[in-house]
């Protein structure tokens, strides 16, 4: 939350109204939560805010592509580019594949797509917050073929 209040501030002494209000915007749903849970937010629960909101602008980006408004797409990519910075770092696909053959191994389950429900799940357990299930669910899918 400290990293946000700086951006925050960072972004009106830019005098950055788009990043601001993108800013703001995670700020008023970071107090929300923590609001609603009575207490201060973890580093995990204001991570799950962060990607929530990246999951919406990337949701919106992707219909307004495909309604033809391109400038409406452009300005939710720009607001998800800013959220970014505030998610901690992402495994890199050869260190995300390796996690999925540990887990193949450890758990002895078949790389097939009746299994892929569960392994997504084990992965995605394994991995935390340094990678989102849907870039596991595209590696296992890749995977199967």
């Amino acid at each position: 939350m400290d990293k946000l209040q700086a951006s925050i501030k960072q972004a009106m002494l830019a005098k950055d109204a788009h990043k601001l209000a993108t800013l703001r915007m995670l700020k008023s749903a970071a107090d929300l939560a923590q609001k609603e849970k009575g207490a201060d937010l973890g580093e995990a629960d204001f991570v799950n805010i962060v990607r929530k909101q990246i999951k919406m602008r990337s949701d919106a980006a992707d219909g307004f592509t495909k309604a033809g408004d391109s400038d409406k797409a452009a300005k939710e990519q720009a607001e998800t580019v800013f959220l970014q910075e505030f998610m901690p770092e992402q495994m890199d696909e050869a260190e995300l594949t390796s996690l999925v053959d540990e887990v193949i191994a450890k758990e002895g389950i078949a790389l097939e797509r009746q299994n892929m429900g569960r392994l997504i799940g084990l992965v995605a357990a394994a991995a935390g917050d340094k990678a989102s299930k849907s870039d596991i669910a595209k590696l296992i899918n890749t995977r199967i073929g």
